[in-house]
Order: C-alpha cells, then structure tokens, then sequence
C-alpha cells in the first residue's frame, strides 16, 4: 500500500512521451504542498494504516483445523518512486524505484505483528514509540540502521473475529461482479452514470435558439446539411400524408357548398327581382342591386323571366362566389382524382424511397387548382361581360386555396411562401387590369312600364365604383391575410424544425449512451479479463454463475516463477522511470509469447513475473469450490482424492496426459523467456536481462483476493515450492522440481541439488541443459 501516490498529499510529476513517439521526457509539475510537508503527512497517514491493519488481521479466524496463525509483518520506508502500467495482458497499476524495494526488504527483515522501518520514517514521526535494531545487512542497501514499532496487542473482548467466509460475502467486488454476470453492473449504475451527468451530454429539452441557429441557416428555414434537410422533409412527409388526403376532400366539400350557396342565393334573394315594375321599387331594396352587381341584366329581363330559367344550372352558377361551369367542375374533379392517386403512389411505391417528393407533388397540384379556377374566372368574365361576379370569385378562390395550402398541404413555409406570392400576384394583377377596363355604365328608367331598365353600355350592368371598391377590398385583404398565414406557417414550420432536431438530437445522444454503454460494457469485460481468466468471465455472463463459486481447484498445472537477477542494485543505479520502461519493453516481450505457447499470465510483482498452463489455458482439469461451505477441507494437496473420483484407469491417464502437456508449453515458454530477456538491454549499465526462472508442477486453488486492487491469485503449496524453485535457482538458468522432470523425461536435464520445502521435505531439483548460459557478473 502507498500515501501519496493517487492519495494523501500528493507532489507529483507527470511524464509525457515525446511527440515523435521514440522517447519520453515532458514533465508536468503537480504540486500542491512542499515535498517535506507531503512526506511528513503520508508517513503518518500510513503508519496509523498498518498499525489498523495490524489490529484488523488479529480479529479474522483462521480455517478449521490450521496449527498456526498467520501473523502480519510490516516494513514501511519514505522516498520517491515512479508510477504505471507494465505489460499488455492482466497490467496492473504498479510503483517502481528504489523506495519500493528498500520497503520490500523491510517487511522481508522485520517481526510478526510489528513495523519495521527505515530512519527516513523514524525522522518523519519520531514521537512514535520506535525500537532501535542493531544495524543489519540490507540485500541491494548495504548497512543500513532500522527500527521496530511494535503493534499495541490488547483487542476488544467484544469483538466477534471475523470468518474467512464473512470477508469473502463482504466484499464489494463479488456484489459487482456477479451484477456483471447478470448485466446490471455496478459499474454501468454508479461510475458510469456518474460520467454522463458530469457534461458529456448537452440536455435537449427544449431546444435553444443557441443551438438551433448552429444548425440552421437562412432564417432557421434550412437545415446546414443537406440530408438532415432531406430528412426532416421526408419525416414530414410520412407524418402528415393523410393531411393530404383531408385536404383534397375539404377542397371538393367547398365546391359543392359553392353550389348550394348559388341556388339559395339566386332562388331566395334574386328570384323577386322581375317582378319589380318601376326605377322606384328597384332603388329600394338593396338585395335587388347586390344581385344586379353580381348576376348582370340577363337572368331578370322579361324575355327570360321564367320558371325554368330562373332555376337553371347557369343562373345558380352565376349567382354563387365561384362560376363553376360544367367543364371546369369536370377538370378540377379530375385533377383532385389524380393529385390523390399520385400522392398515394408515391408513398407506397418502392421507387420513392424518399418520401419528401410528395410534398412537391401536393404543392404542383395545389397551384394546379389554383390556376384551373382563376382560368375559370378569366374565360367567364370575357363570355359574359354584363356581371361583376369575378370580384366575388377572386374573393372565394384566394380565401379556400391560400387556407387550404397553409392548413393541409403540408409542403413546409419556402414552398408555401412562394405558393402565396404565386397565386396573390397572379389574383391581384388580374383583377387590376380588369378594374382598369370598366367604364361608367348609367341606369336610367327610359321605357316606362316594364322596360324600366335603361339601355345598357358595353358594361352594361356594372357598377364601376362598386367593382373598384371591391377590388380594392379584395387587395387590403389578401395583404393582410396572407400575412398572418406567412407568420402562422413560419412559425409552425420552425416548430416542426425544433421538433425535428430535437427528436434527432435525442437519437444522437441515445445511440452516443449506446456505444458509450458498449464501450464501458467492453471496457469492463477488458478490466475484468484483466482480473479473470477470459473463460471464467464468459461462464459468469453466460451461465449466470455467482461469483461465489470464482474459486477453482485444478490438478495437472504447471507454474513458472521468474525473476530478474540484480534487480535490486539496477533500481539503485537508475533512474525510476527508466526502470519502469525497461520492465515494460521486456514484460511485453513475454507477453507477446504467452498466445503462442499457450501460457496464462498471472501476474507481475515488480520485477517478478508469474505464470502458469492448465489454470485457465492448456489441458485445464478443474474443480470449482463453494466458498460458503465452511466444511469443507481447504487442503490444496487433493490429487489423491480427486483422482480417486474417477472409476477407470483412462481417466487417471488423461489426468497426467494434461500434466505432460501442459508441463511441455511452459517449459517451450521458459526457453522463450531466457532467449526474448536477452534482446532486452537494460539502460545505463548497458547489460542484457538476465533472467532467474524456476518451474514446478502439481495443484492449486484459484480465487480472487481482496476488494481493492483485487488480485486473481494462485495459491498453495505447489505455487510457493514454484517460487521457491526461482528463488534457489541460478541465473540465465531453467530451474525445475522432480514433478516437471518426471513429465518431460524428454528434455536434457542436469541434476542440481537437493532443497527443502517448507513442509520440510527434501526435493530433488534439476538444471535445463538446452539453453546454454550468458556470462553474468551481477547475481
């Protein structure tokens, strides 16, 4: 454990790679306190940590049926040290420098439930109760003067010691790894939830005019890229296609009204009106002029005053807003027809993929109607000069069409800006060159009795300050109609537009949480693999398994121990940092060798590098362990047991096939290893790696320790007789037990020496011939 590296008070140094990539040497300063405020406060800091853990260890009970209790052994030293991340499989945070290995070999050199600590840490807090040692002889240090403060033994009588079941159900990271398994992780619910509402997303409800106006242009009535213009057409399209189709239908409702209002208008207004005998009679009743205005002379001349003719097709037409005669009914009948097949068309045939083009239709067909009634109007007025009725249709026309477009048309605010400015220009140009024909046409009673109509001028019938009132009228109108039906569609079609971007902003920030949601997923399975042999991850998703049942018993497996030779004095030489990238470069040497023999890395310690085949790689006989069974036997020599489980000799032989095979791949890889470490020169010195590698086969428990910086672990007595194998071994030299010579009887072995394990019992150990040696002078 540490203070002062990502906790504590902190005097940090970041070092950067250099822009070509071939080196480092950038150095960012992180200073908050003086180095010896910062020293003094995290030495302080850590001594109250060990004494806790200390106390802590003494309250968990040891597994039924051990003899001994494990005892904590604390070393403690202050210094500089470099920080970061070596090798490419199972990388772990790790701190490098001479620091570290001076308070290595002060827990290696200290007492059972005691500190042992260097005289920086004794000048640091020296009110603490510290022992002074004889100087001793320090591996790598030389002499050095040390310390012993011994940990206050009295514990609370109160206090129920703590099972090795209860600290494993404790621990936060099964609860995380086993919501992992079920997809609910903790890590998805809490880190990186928390890194959404920290600002990566913007909130889109509403939309700003900040934001809309960055993508919009031309007074927000564009989008900036073309196909989200595309888009947001085609989705309004789709959205409002049977808002067509109401349309249309609304628009042939109106022309049928049209009629009914002529036949009320003519047949109860207008029918008296021949009736009248006398200039008198006529001037009184306003009805009689309006309809005179409108309908002209003709209907109400006595040579046509009769029944049938006062309700004819043509008098009715005559007398509604709109002169809808037979043939021009017959063609806006049938370009409504064909404005809805082609609509419908288009948004069910496959060869319009983008919808959009619907909306030109509509809108081409719309101006199509609007054109065929204002021609009506034209070719009605020039046949029959003697009425004033295409003031009134002009009136009718601009009023159901321009509310008919904005309404159910649907084609947006440019298409319906131009479709105004279309059809007002074309209405008012008209009916001012119309306006600008009429002469002054008299009435007057010449005849008497029922010739009380005057003659009639070439206008006869009409009024011309009536027509230039109602034109006038009819300009003020559009003007101020059109107006608000520009601002009313201006408005909506930016709401849609808003409406658009927002709902596309939504999308684009749910398929960002999306992929960050499989990053972070792929992430964490990275980390966990990191952790976790790739198979035990993929069974915890897969079989919904807690992560309980993570502990593993294997047989038939095969460890390697390997580790640099001088180490100790190399970290004194060099700088920290560069001893940090020379284990990089040589950890991801074997790293890189660990797919092509097979081999599982499990992991580094310092410049200790472990590994192992028939764990979680190679011929793998396992069994898992219930670490709520409290009753069963922890004992990691079950070999004769388990192999006792199977009923035929074949399966004892698949038992140590696996064994030689396994054994055969990490000894290829061990060679690999001595031949990969020798390309690898360490800075300064300007020597190879030299490498101390020692190999042992037989059994071990597998399991997660801890729930900070947890730690997939190998463990039992096979594991440390691996270590110890390393640890008495030579260097540049394989050194192997008994168990790996009996399952490669193949290679070239040289017997060593007899050791001793920690049991107590004596082991023949031998030397690999194959990989002749390099001449070392530092061991």
């Amino acid at each position: 454990a540490a203070v002062g590296v990502v906790t504590g008070k902190m005097h940090n140094e970041e070092v950067r790679e250099d822009e070509d990539g071939e080196g480092f040497g950038a150095l960012r300063r992180s200073v908050n306190v003086s180095v010896k405020d910062a020293s003094k406060f995290n030495t302080e800091q850590i001594l109250g940590f060990s004494k806790a853990i200390i106390d802590g260890s003494r309250l968990v009970n040891v597994p039924e049926g051990a003899d001994t209790h494990p005892r904590l052994r604390v070393g403690i030293h202050v210094g500089p040290c470099m920080s970061g991340i070596v090798g490419q499989r199972n990388f772990r945070f790790c701190l490098f420098g001479d620091t570290m290995n001076t308070a290595a070999r002060m827990e290696q050199k200290g007492e059972p439930d005691c500190i042992h600590a260097t005289q920086d840490v004794v000048d640091l807090v020296p009110h603490a109760s510290w022992e002074k040692l004889q100087r001793m002889e320090v591996k790598g240090k030389g002499v050095m003067q040390t310390y012993l403060l011994r940990s206050n033994k009295e514990i609370l009588t109160d206090s129920r010691p703590l099972t090795a079941q209860d600290a494993f159900l404790a621990s936060p990271l099964i609860h995380r790894i086993a919501s992992f398994g079920t997809g609910t992780s903790a890590w998805t619910s809490t880190n990186t939830a928390e890194s959404f509402r920290v600002g990566s997303y913007q909130d889109i409800q509403p939309v700003t005019s900040e934001v809309y106006s960055e993508h919009t242009f031309c007074f927000g009535l564009f989008f900036r890229k073309a196909r989200v213009e595309k888009c947001f057409l085609d989705a309004l399209a789709r959205s409002d296609k049977n808002m067509v189709y109401a349309g249309y239908l609304l628009y042939v409702v109106v022309l049928l009204s049209n009629y009914i209002y002529g036949y009320f208008r003519f047949y109860v207004v207008c029918d008296d009106i021949g009736t009248l005998d006398s200039v008198e009679s006529f001037n009184e009743g306003l009805d009689s002029t309006a309809c005179l205005y409108y309908l002209g002379s003709d209907p109400f001349l006595s040579q046509n005053n009769s029944a049938s003719t006062m309700t004819s097709y043509k008098n009715i037409v005559r007398a509604s807003a709109f002169n809808l005669t037979p043939g021009s009914a017959a063609l806006l009948l049938g370009l409504v027809v064909l404005g809805c097949a082609s609509h419908f068309y288009i948004h069910k045939s496959r060869r319009f993929v983008h919808k959009y083009w619907a909306l030109l239709n509509v809108w081409v067909f719309y101006l199509m109607l609007y054109g065929s009634m204002l021609g009506t109007t034209i070719l009605t007025k020039r046949k029959d000069s003697s009425t004033s009725q295409w003031t009134e249709a002009l009136w009718f026309i601009s009023v159901t069409m321009d509310t008919l477009q904005t309404v159910f048309a649907r084609s947006g605010f440019p298409m319906h800006f131009i479709f105004l400015m279309i059809g007002s220009g074309i209405t008012l140009g008209w009916g001012m060159t119309e306006l600008a024909k009429v002469e002054e046409a008299s009435f007057s009673d010449k005849n008497g009795d029922n010739q009380w109509i005057g003659s009639l001028d070439i206008q006869a019938g009409l009024a011309p300050t009536r027509i230039t009132s109602s034109v006038i009228q009819l300009a003020f109108f559009l003007l101020c109609f059109n107006v608000i039906l520009v601002i009313g569609a201006y408005q909506e079609d930016i709401s849609n537009r808003k409406r658009f971007l927002q709902s596309m902003l939504l999308l684009r920030q749910q398929d960002e949480i999306i992929a960050q949601k499989r990053k972070t997923e792929k992430l964490q399975k990275s980390f966990l693999e990191s952790i976790l042999p790739s198979n035990l991850v993929e069974q915890l998703q897969e079989e919904d398994r807690s992560a309980l049942s993570l502990s593993q018993r294997h047989i038939g497996v095969s460890i390697l121990y390997a580790d640099l030779v001088g180490f100790t004095a190399f970290c004194k030489q060099v700088d920290p940092f560069e001893v940090m990238v020379f284990l990089n470069s040589l950890f991801r040497v074997f790293d890189d060798l660990c797919d092509l023999f097979g081999v599982y890395k499990v992991e580094t310690v310092g410049d200790c590098y472990v590994a192992s085949v028939g764990v979680a790689t190679g011929r793998m006989i396992s069994q898992r362990v219930d670490a709520t069974d409290s009753t069963r036997e922890y004992s990691i020599d079950f070999v004769d047991s388990y192999s006792r489980s199977f009923s035929t000799s074949a399966s004892i032989s698949l038992v140590k096939d696996a064994a030689r095979s396994n054994t055969r791949s990490l000894v290829g890889f061990a060679k690999a290893m001595l031949l990969g470490s020798r390309k690898v020169m360490k800075p300064v010195v300007g020597q190879p790696a030299t490498l101390r590698i020692g190999l042992h086969s037989g059994s071990c428990i597998s399991g997660v320790v801890g729930s900070r910086n947890i730690k997939y672990c190998l463990l039992g007595t096979d594991v440390v007789t691996a270590a110890m194998m390393e640890h008495e071994g030579a260097p540049d030299r394989i050194h192997a037990s008994q168990a790996v010579v009996d399952d490669v009887p193949e290679e070239e072995w040289e017997i060593f020496k007899l050791v001793e394990d920690r049991d107590g019992n004596k082991l023949q150990t031998y030397f690999l011939k194959s990989i002749q040696p390099v001449r070392e002078d530092t061991c």
